[in-house]
């Protein structure tokens, strides 16, 4: 699904946003896993980040990608609520269409 919505943001993303992935599900290594923790790695990250201008301020998007019978993690729970303390939007999309009407929502795909 990821991969699905990466192709339709690389055509219909709307000029002026920022977006991007985060790699921090990969498995790997208990060395590597250390020197990235030790790098500031933060468990629960949203597969997708979007930064757009506001009239005020830039806007942050979080949205984390599911399948229908995927569940969030203790750690991605977390995650969302305290994007949202600090005034950013976190969404969880259940499926492509899904993750799409989000974006349209924010007017971030054509």
């Amino acid at each position: 699904m990821q991969i699905a919505l990466v192709q339709h943001l690389k055509v219909r993303a709307r000029a002026g946003v920022m977006w991007w992935h985060t790699p921090n599900g990969e498995l790997r290594d208990k060395r590597a896993a250390a020197k990235l923790k030790a790098m500031g790695v933060l468990p629960g990250v949203a597969d997708l980040i979007f930064v757009w201008r506001g009239p005020a301020a830039p806007h942050l998007l979080f949205l984390e990608l599911k399948t229908e019978r995927g569940s969030l993690s203790a750690d991605q729970v977390a995650f969302g609520d305290a994007v949202q303390r600090i005034g950013a939007y976190y969404h969880v999309a259940w499926s492509l269409d899904d993750a799409l009407s989000i974006l349209k929502t924010f007017d971030l795909i054509r």
